[in-house]
Order: structure tokens, then C-alpha cells, then sequence
């Protein structure tokens, strides 16, 4: 049975750093749960397994491995923060990089 969930602003919080911070984005791989409590604070079990997912902890689609399942998503995200480049401050692309 497929269960879909809808995300939560704390697992939309996570997304969003996912396309504007690249180092947050590996590190993310690597500790999903751990990264995104710190931007986020506590998770729900719910949450929780939505960020697992999302990091490719979970099942993958169309038969993909972690890795380019990863890979993929690495893509889309550096393509939606391209696509989002601020001209001009202020922009929160410009905040994230240290997190």
C-alpha cells in the first residue's frame, strides 16, 4: 500500500535548504535527521520519516539506487536555485551557505 503524506512546513523548511545550500545538502545525505533537526527542532516520528525518505533512506523510486537517487535530486535542486537567482539582496539564498 502506498502511503502519501503531506509535508509538513518543517519537511518543506528542509527542501527548501535542500536547493539554496549545497553543503547542507550533503550533509544532509550523510545525517538526514540529524541536519534537519537543526534548522527544524524536533520532528514527529511522521516527519522523521518523510526526511528519511527524502534523503533516499527509504524505498526509492523506479528501481534507483541511493546514489542516483541522490544524484537526481542533487540536479533538480541545484536547477531550482539557479532558476531562483536574486538579482538583489535581499535573498535567502545569500543566508543559507553556513547552516
Amino acid at each position: 500500500m502506498n502511503h502519501r503524506h503531506t509535508p509538513s512546513k518543517n519537511v518543506l523548511a528542509v527542501l527548501g535548504m535542500l536547493c539554496v545550500s549545497r553543503s547542507f545538502r550533503a550533509a544532509f545525505f550523510a545525517e538526514p535527521q540529524t541536519c534537519a533537526q537543526r534548522i527544524t527542532g524536533p520532528l514527529s516520528p511522521d516527519e522523521i520519516a518523510q526526511i528519511r525518505n527524502l534523503a533516499g533512506h527509504g524505498v526509492l523510486p523506479h528501481h534507483r539506487s541511493r546514489d542516483e537517487y541522490q544524484e537526481e535530486l542533487a540536479d533538480a535542486c541545484d536547477e531550482v536555485y539557479e532558476a531562483c537567482a536574486c538579482p538583489e539582496a535581499p535573498c535567502p539564498c545569500s543566508f543559507v551557505e553556513g547552516v
